[in-house]
């Protein structure tokens, strides 16, 4: 017993000490305070192959909606559009609940081509210093620079995996003949530069295009069925969580690399949720 006590103390301690390194001690909702329970819910799930209907999931007081969501669906159009569906997804649930709200799925370090808005800079060579790239001397690359659906094949400079995407003619989620429709770029999960955060690119930091485009957009904090955010992976001293996992060796990241970009994406998130809960929202 005396050993469970001192493990449970010990990971209290711990998890203490990480809040308050990374200024978690202060993340909390600026909601009002509730003791319905059904209000004080929130469930996390997806539905793979359709959207959910209320009745199906009735009575949360929170729908956090995965990426995942309706991929069968969005995987085939062309091009894909993941954002648009889950906001689509979180009106339907928002507008049968009395008193619900939604969370919508955004990724922070991954700028996910099957989002609108990624697609839009990650197509754009202007914007190429926020993203990082595939290292010509770390050829051969154990992942696909190009989609060789396409002819000529589709290729990017900007790392990209497939550990997690659609794939056609299979892949997670399918897409439709005769390949995945990311635009100009093939698809994949890319990755963002972390230690590009005040880099300024058409009058705008990545930190600003983060903050106001990517999170706070139509599909996202500035739509009204919109609370919060499932804020997914990150960084780590070792590199970047579910990738592939020669990724840094294919980027050609040293030491001192994956030390700058991991402080500089810690300190990025401090930025990010202060600013997610002085806009009224939340994320874990």
């Amino acid at each position: 017993m005396k050993e469970k006590q001192l493990l449970f103390f010990f990971f209290v301690a711990t998890l203490l000490l990480v809040c308050l390194k990374y200024g978690y001690s202060q993340d909390v909702p600026r909601w009002p305070s509730t003791y319905n329970m059904n209000q004080s819910t929130i469930v996390m799930y997806c539905n793979f192959n359709y959207f959910t209907e209320y009745s199906q999931l009735p009575n949360w007081g929170i729908y956090d909606i995965d990426w995942s969501n309706a991929k069968q669906i969005w995987a085939k159009h062309k091009p894909m559009d993941c954002t648009e569906l889950l906001i689509k997804q979180a009106a339907m649930l928002v507008k049968s609940s009395p008193y619900a709200t939604s969370w919508v799925y955004r990724n922070s370090i991954k700028p996910n081509p099957w989002y609108t808005m990624c697609r839009e800079i990650l197509s754009n060579a202007t914007y190429s210093p926020w993203f990082l790239k595939f290292d010509p001397k770390a050829k051969p690359y154990h992942v696909p620079q190009c989609d060789t659906n396409y002819n000529p094949p589709l290729c990017s400079d900007l790392y990209h995996d497939q550990t997690q995407t659609p794939g056609y003619p299979q892949g997670d989620g399918n897409c439709a003949a005769p390949a995945c429709d990311c635009g100009s770029i093939p698809v994949g999960e890319y990755l963002f530069d972390p230690r590009a955060w005040n880099v300024s690119i058409n009058h705008q930091t990545l930190g600003q295009w983060y903050i106001n485009n990517y999170l706070f957009d139509a599909t996202g904090g500035a739509n009204s069925f919109v609370s919060g955010f499932f804020l997914d992976d990150f960084w780590t001293p070792s590199g970047p969580t579910e990738m592939e996992a020669h990724a840094v060796q294919d980027m050609g990241l040293t030491p001192s690399d994956l030390v700058a970009i991991n402080t500089a994406y810690w300190n990025n998130m401090i930025e990010i949720r202060a600013e997610l809960t002085k806009r009224g929202k939340f994320s874990w």
